[in-house]
């Protein structure tokens, strides 16, 4: 995906859904939400920014 070779930091997800993801996947797009989210807070995740 051209995403990983422009970003240090990237994890992308594929889902095989037309355009209503959220209603077809929506266990699955909440559950890589959360976790995303609790990287964030505890600092897991980092911005290679800097940000």
């Amino acid at each position: 995906m051209a995403y990983s070779r422009d970003l240090d930091a990237v994890e992308i997800h594929v889902f095989e859904s037309g355009h209503m993801l959220l209603e077809t996947h929506h266990r699955q797009c909440a559950a890589l939400i959360a976790h995303f989210m609790h990287e964030v807070e505890t600092g897991v995740f980092r911005d290679p920014a800097g940000r």
